[in-house]
């Protein structure tokens, strides 16, 4: 190998780690945004149905 193509190997790894750790934040966020939504749009829910239930 030359030594443009050592260094560019390099990068490429250096890239390819960096990517991976931010598509991998991205996943954990999407997650815990989905889960806090669920529980957020379940108590919502769960406060409608109590209202209508007190309404005479």
């Amino acid at each position: 190998m030359t030594p443009l193509a050592d260094s560019v190997e390099s990068i490429k790894a250096v890239h390819d780690t960096i990517l991976a750790g931010v598509y991998g934040s991205v996943r954990v966020v999407t997650r815990v945004v989905d889960k806090t939504l669920d529980v957020a749009l379940d108590l919502a829910e769960a406060t409608q149905a109590d209202d209508e239930h007190e309404k005479p």
